[in-house]
């Protein structure tokens, strides 16, 4: 059987898509995340006792907090050598919030994953880049769905 050019090309997408998504699944699974992502999932939360703002640190090695403030100072560093001056923006399904203070606030049953963007930047629409990084936390009742799903 001999294959044409544009069969042979339409197999080659077909076959590194298939792969893509395999790399998506295994990187979930191993906390890799989603594209520059550090994914934090449900089964997480349940095994690990404090607030959301103490399970990411446990979870993303680049983090670190400090309480100067009410509200915590993050630091997630995204390379060595780049300083930050920004805390991260966080967004709980979807809506910006004002600062830090809710990752202290939320309720770790309620919530369905997180999402760490060190880089600041994420595929998602709607999520402003930001140079201190990106928090995305998803909540079980929310209305959006996490990206690998």
């Amino acid at each position: 059987m001999k294959l044409r050019p544009a069969a042979l090309a339409s197999a080659v997408l077909l076959l590194s898509g298939c792969a893509s998504l395999n790399n998506i699944a295994d990187q979930r699974g191993s906390g890799g995340g989603v594209g520059n992502a550090i994914v934090v999932e449900d089964e997480d939360f349940e095994s690990s006792r404090g607030s959301m703002l103490s399970i990411l640190q446990m979870h993303v090695r680049s983090m670190s907090v400090s309480r100067a403030d009410v509200c915590p100072r993050i630091v997630v560093r995204a390379g060595a050598g780049r300083s930050q001056t920004a805390n991260p923006l966080v967004y709980v399904d979807g809506q910006r919030m004002s600062d830090t203070c809710v990752l202290d606030a939320l309720s770790v049953e309620s919530v369905s994953s997180a999402e760490v963007y060190p880089s600041g930047v994420t595929n998602r629409p709607g999520y402003h880049s930001n140079s201190g990084g990106l928090i995305l936390i998803f909540m079980k009742n929310g209305n959006e769905a996490p990206l690998w799903q």
